[in-house]
């Protein structure tokens, strides 16, 4: 739900806030492994970018990136995406971790 919805009904921004900053990710233990291995195949095999990128990154700053950087949504036959700050677009996401990645769509 969308914190103006929640004004809307009468619900404070202090509460808001207490509410927000007190979510937090809930991931199955399976997934450690697995980010694990995965990180330590982009380090060997990535592409330029993705090796610079993922070369000092821990599990928790993978997890930490995956929330804070993936897109709100993807809809339809061509990709067309919303990225958490309202940028918009389709397509794009193939260069991504590439030496062609375009704005908004980095990894870094």
């Amino acid at each position: 739900m969308r914190c103006t919805a929640l004004k809307d009904r009468g619900i404070s921004a202090d509460i808001i806030e207490l509410n927000a900053n007190s979510v937090y990710p809930l991931i199955h233990e399976a997934m450690l492994p697995l980010i694990a291995r995965w990180l330590k195949h982009k380090r060997l095999y990535g592409s330029t970018v993705e090796k610079v990128m993922y070369a000092d990154m821990s599990l928790i700053q993978f997890i930490h990136r995956l929330l804070e950087k993936r897109a709100a949504s993807f809809c339809g036959p061509n990709d067309r995406w919303k990225l958490l700050d309202n940028k918009t677009g389709f397509d794009g996401w193939e260069s991504v971790g590439t030496d062609n990645e375009k704005e908004p769509l980095v990894t870094m």
